[in-house]
């Protein structure tokens, strides 16, 4: 369901996260500034395949109303344009849409997006937004449902110390399930935490690799 986003999460260290001479040039946001102010996010609808909408970048400021929350960049932490996003997965690099329903999905033949990535070039650390339609799925899952099947994934993987939250973590205005694991990685381990909503039908993934001198609990503190 997540494998290759989790070695995406990864790969993405490996490449960034040396601290070495090859660390790529700041990349440039990929959306105009959003002037309007932010509302306060819809209520989360399970049942209906509607519009989730693209978030917009002002500045350092990655900002998607619908998810409830925004995250603030700074020091070496970075997002990356829909180029960069591109080169690392293979997806479509220019997806100039206001938001995603099931007539997009099937016009660019695709079924999940990788919505925003903000790195961290100094530790290897990394924020990863997904949206994912959830009518590929046998049946309709709720985020607690998804994130459980995610936690299975993991230990099948062989990833360890998986634990899957009994409770739920304010993200911004929003309260996500989430799934963890903390895994053997090169000279030292990698923490990975997976939050899940749902909305307008899509599964919406924030995916959290913490690597280094990061802690989970610095890195939230960027969301508001």
């Amino acid at each position: 369901m997540k494998k290759s986003f989790l070695a995406l999460a990864l790969s993405t260290a490996f490449l960034f996260g040396c601290g070495g001479s090859d660390e790529p040039t700041a990349p440039t946001p990929q959306a105009p500034a959003n002037t309007a102010e932010n509302p306060a996010p819809p209520a989360a609808n399970d049942d209906e395949v509607g519009n989730i909408a693209r978030g917009t970048w002002n500045g350092n400021v990655y900002t998607n109303p619908q998810l409830g929350f925004t995250i603030t960049t700074s020091g070496s932490w970075e997002g990356l344009t829909d180029q960069d996003i591109a080169e690392l997965t293979g997806m479509v690099a220019d997806v100039s849409l206001d938001g995603f329903s099931d007539d997009i999905w099937d016009d660019l033949d695709m079924d999940e997006f990788t919505e925003a990535m903000i790195m961290n070039f100094s530790t290897g650390s990394n924020i990863i937004v997904m949206f994912e339609r959830t009518n590929i799925f046998t049946r309709r899952l709720s985020a607690s449902e998804f994130v459980n099947q995610m936690g299975e994934e993991f230990a099948a993987m062989g990833f360890q110390n998986v634990e899957v939250a009994s409770g739920t973590t304010r993200i911004g205005q929003r309260d996500w399930n989430s799934v963890s694991s903390r895994t053997d990685f090169g000279d030292g381990e990698v923490e990975q935490h997976f939050f899940a909503i749902v909305e307008q039908g899509h599964i919406v993934t924030v995916i959290v690799s913490v690597f280094g001198d990061d802690t989970i609990e610095g890195i939230l503190q960027m969301f508001a």
